[in-house]
């Protein structure tokens, strides 16, 4: 399969040139022959470092200037109409998707037409530097654990996802022409970056099913400073939110009515009780985090082992609790994923990553 003529990567950036520089340096030293269009929005475009502005002129590179104020999935949507290749995947500017990801996941979607997209397995990474010697130690961990969603029915697919949402569906391999249509709407029904996550991975588990494929595909910087971003109690609190949901509703119901039949009245009821489960799933998590915080206080502090373990115990009687992941990785156990693993681990330890927070 010629992927060139297949897939494009679209890359959209923002005042992180340093991370921008370091994928390009993945996937050239890859060798992964695709195509790929950089969506820079950045404030000083000025300050691109020389390196980046060799790499940026790579024949398979296409670069788009945007204005700084411009909204990200406008950027996006705008990005994505350029696109001529039948098949589409966004990557994060400051994160990784492996080029034997993104073949299997192509390779899937042509043999399967009543998927809209494609992903593999997530990790999330960070350079730790506990250790006495303060060596640098690339960790990671599982991240985005979820199952493929494979229902034959639009309205079933939406109800799981709304109670089951991990993660955007954007990072997967899409159909050019799905995606490009549904961003395009996110940009008409949404203004905000909460809601404009959740439509798009909606409206893509109407229009299809989803696979999630066993292999290593995306890699994840893990953040240390996260930048503010106004959640749905917000929107409630600023009384704006009845009428930011009433759109994204709106949208969607249009979807949903299209694919399945169903009145608008009643697509509507469905996402009503969607978006209930969602919410209930996200107070839920934030429970979880709360917990996991108070742990790490009680490792850190004067407190020592029996708040710790107190916590533990907590932790382990609460109705929430699941059984989670050992809490990072150093060595990668299967050889099938190995390369790109390694391509990445020596590429961040070589230009830096967040550390663990």
């Amino acid at each position: 399969m010629d992927l060139k003529k297949k897939v494009t990567i679209v890359i959209p950036t923002y005042n992180r040139y340093d991370k921008l520089s370091r994928l390009l340096h993945y996937f050239e030293s890859s060798g992964f022959p695709i195509n790929i269009i950089v969506l820079d929005s950045s404030i000083d475009k000025k300050k691109k470092p020389e390196g980046l502005q060799k790499l940026l002129k790579q024949q398979n590179i296409e670069y788009v200037d945007f204005p700084s104020e411009l909204f990200l999935y406008k950027k996006i949507s705008n990005g994505l109409q350029k696109i001529a290749t039948p098949y589409v995947v966004l990557c994060a500017d400051d994160d990784f998707i492996t080029p034997a990801g993104i073949r299997s996941s192509v390779e899937f979607l042509e043999n399967n037409p009543d998927y809209s997209v494609a992903h593999g397995q997530y990790i999330s990474f960070w350079l730790d530097t506990s250790s006495m010697d303060k060596k640098r130690t690339f960790c990671w961990r599982p991240g985005y654990i979820s199952d493929s969603v494979m229902m034959d029915e639009p309205e079933t697919r939406l109800m799981y996802h709304f109670g089951n949402y991990v993660c955007p569906t954007f990072y997967g391999v899409h159909r050019t022409s799905q995606i490009q249509g549904i961003f395009y709407d996110t940009t008409q029904y949404t203004d905000d970056l909460r809601f404009g996550e959740l439509l798009p991975s909606m409206i893509t588990l109407i229009k299809g099913k989803m696979k999630r494929l066993d292999s290593l595909y995306y890699g994840r910087e893990k953040a240390v400073v996260k930048s503010y971003v106004a959640d749905f109690a917000t929107f409630k609190q600023e009384g704006t939110y009845d009428a930011k949901y009433n759109r994204f509703k709106d949208c969607i119901s249009q979807y949903l009515s299209k694919e399945t039949g169903l009145s608008s009245m009643d697509a509507g009821g469905i996402i009503d009780e969607g978006m209930n489960l969602y919410l209930a799933m996200v107070s839920k998590n934030k429970k979880k985090t709360l917990i996991n915080k108070l742990k790490r206080f009680s490792q850190s502090s004067s407190l020592g082992v029996r708040l710790y373990e107190l916590l533990k115990e907590l932790n382990n009687k609460s109705l929430f609790c699941k059984k989670r992941p050992s809490s990072y990785f150093m060595d990668w156990p299967y050889s099938k994923d190995s390369e790109d693993y390694n391509l990445i681990k020596s590429l961040v330890l070589a230009t830096g990553a967040n550390n663990k927070d």
